[in-house]
């Protein structure tokens, strides 16, 4: 029987790390409250 060829699994798409997903999202969040006093409108 023909397969197709085996899928390494650990050359999967690269995701985003933790520390990329936590940071980025995070430190967004945090400049939009920090931020907003200073920056004018």
């Amino acid at each position: 029987a023909s397969r197709p060829p085996p899928v390494p699994r650990h050359r999967a798409p690269r995701r985003p790390t933790r520390r990329n997903l936590r940071r980025r999202p995070r430190r967004a969040a945090d400049r939009s409250r920090l931020v907003p006093d200073a920056v004018p409108m």
